[in-house]
Formats: C-alpha cells, sequence, structure tokens
C-alpha cells in the first residue's frame, strides 16, 4: 500500500531454496576445477534438498501447504498409504518407486532434521542411486528414512513414516530455541 514494499519473512522453503542453489554452485565450481577435495555429504545434502523442494512443489500444485512441521509429515503418511494402493493396482516399474522414495524421503529427512540438532544427511556408500544408505545419522545412529519410506510404499500402512519419524524424534536431541530459561 502506498508504494510501500515490506519484506516477507523468510520461510523455511525459501531457506531451503538458497541453500540449494549455494550448494548447487559450489558443486559446479568444485567440479570445473576437478576439486576432490569436496564433501560428499554435501552433494547428498544437495541432491536431498532439491527433492524435498519437488514434494512441498507438487503438494502446492494439489492445494496442500507443508510447513516443515513434524505433523506435516502426518501428510505425507497419508499420501504415502494412498500411493500404496496406487502400487498395488498399477505396478509401476522400481525406478518409479525408488524415485518416490527419495523425494518423500527427502521430505521427511529435512522435517527430521530441522526439529533435532543432532542429526545431518549422510551416504553410506556415496552413490545417490543407491536410495538405502541415504541415511541421516548423529555419529552413532543411523536412520534410512529413504528406504523406510520405500517400504511404506510397498507394504502399506504398517510401514507408517509417521511412527517411524515420531520414533526417531524421541530418541533425538531437541533444538535449543533459546527458551531454556523459560519456565
Amino acid at each position: 500500500m502506498f508504494g510501500i514494499k515490506r519484506k516477507m519473512p523468510e520461510t523455511q522453503y525459501d531457506k531451503l531454496v538458497k541453500e540449494y542453489d549455494d550448494l548447487r554452485s559450489r558443486i559446479k565450481e568444485a567440479d570445473s576445477k576437478n576439486d576432490t577435495a569436496f564433501n560428499p555429504d554435501d552433494l547428498v545434502r544437495g541432491a536431498y534438498i532439491g527433492f524435498t523442494l519437488d514434494v512441498v512443489d507438487e503438494f502446492r500444485e494439489r492445494g496442500v501447504e507443508l510447513d516443515f512441521s513434524v505433523e506435516s509429515i502426518k501428510l505425507i503418511d497419508q499420501h504415502l498409504n494412498e500411493l500404496h494402493d496406487s502400487i498395488a493396482t498399477e505396478t509401476p516399474p522400481e525406478e518409479a518407486i525408488i524415485n518416490k522414495a527419495k523425494g518423500y524421503g527427502g521430505y521427511v529427512g529435512t522435517v527430521l532434521l530441522l526439529h533435532t540438532s543432532t542429526y545431518h544427511w549422510s551416504s553410506i556408500s556415496r552413490d545417490l542411486k543407491d536410495y538405502a544408505s541415504i541415511t541421516i545419522t548423529d555419529g552413532s545412529r543411523v536412520w534410512l528414512v529413504v528406504q523406510k519410506v520405500y517400504k511404506q510404499l510397498t507394504n502399506g500402512p504398517e510401514d507408517s513414516i509417521w511412527f517411524f519419524a515420531n520414533h526417531i524424534l524421541g530418541k533425538a536431541k531437541p533444538v535449543d530455541l533459546g527458551r531454556s530459561g523459560q519456565s
């Protein structure tokens, strides 16, 4: 109004877009210099941020806003159950199921990472084609988030990602939001 532009607060989506763009340009720069010292986990993180953004965009196209809250994992869980039902009748190629697992696993993993202070993306094999080895870890525990999503897609609700996420969060150290002095 009156020509004054107010800066909108940066959303989690906006932050991820910036991080994704930054990682992509760092990877591109490292590739152009044949820099082998680039951290492979950054490549994994960049890929899964990209998968996460794709899932958020997919839900937006359907009129559903994923807000990166733990509760938003329930929406993913419900959608995975719907996809499981369609997979059971349509039998898509294995690669299509794996790609779905990467996308939804990326979103769930990102949400889990945002709500804990001890976990990070990692890859056991450093091979993005090996979906089962993309993990979140705190150095002592490894959680195969993408594999768990794959299991829900193929087995159904008995492998609920919502239950799995709550299990992880129950074991993870909560993020300190600066409220430690408050009762």
